[in-house]
């Protein structure tokens, strides 16, 4: 596997500078983020889950929150879904509250929060709320490397050094890694949907 040291030295190796690590670093995390932003891997795929309290009706999305999956009262002891939750925007939500209809159940993220109709019952308040979401994950320290520093260590190369352009001026080889960057993305994005469709492919979900 490919760590962060080894890609920020061959970076550096590109630009031919001794005078530009932090920045180099600062673009990385800036390359990591953006193949993160552009897709959904199965990788980013995780789940978080709290105990509950009954009339409980909010949460916090957890640090690492991108997109949910789906949300539902897990019963930790028999193993199976006791309720599971649709998504809907934040307004249709408050008119089932306000009409206090707890016949469908519902939730929405809303300002870093996800609330809930109906609230939590008392008779699932041994339970656990569960979430199903896409996070975002942190760069590595430079001796550790992650699913994106192996499977796609090239575009997060060609990424960081077309970051790298506009700081030290024009470079005639922006064009060549912007488009190395394009290939690179899709050809990562590319296998990670096959896999979606083939459950013995390389890429698992941690889990």
């Amino acid at each position: 596997m490919a760590t962060v040291g080894e890609i920020k030295a061959q970076v550096a190796d590109f630009l031919d500078r001794n005078d530009s690590d932090v920045r180099i670093a600062r673009w990385l995390r800036q390359a990591h983020k953006s193949i993160q932003r552009r897709h959904n891997y199965f990788a980013m795929e995780s789940v978080a889950y709290t105990a509950l309290v009954p009339d409980q009706a909010t949460f916090t999305t957890p640090g690492d929150f991108k997109l949910p999956v789906a949300l539902y009262v897990f019963d930790p002891f028999k193993n199976y879904i006791v309720r599971r939750f649709g998504k809907e925007d934040i307004e249709p939500l408050r008119a089932e509250r306000m009409f206090n209809r707890k016949d469908v159940s519902i939730y929405s993220v809303w300002n870093n929060i996800i609330e809930i109709n109906p609230a939590i019952a008392y008779d699932e308040a041994t339970l656990q709320l569960r979430l199903d979401y896409y996070a975002y994950l942190e760069l590595p320290a430079d001796d550790a490397g992650n699913f994106f520093t192996d499977k796609g260590e090239d575009y997060l190369i060609y990424k960081t050094l077309e970051d790298s352009a506009p700081f030290f001026g024009a470079d005639t080889r922006l064009t060549m890694w912007a488009s190395k960057a394009t290939v690179a993305y899709n050809e990562l994005r590319n296998a990670d949907i096959e896999a979606r469709y083939n459950p013995g492919g390389p890429l698992i979900m941690r889990g």
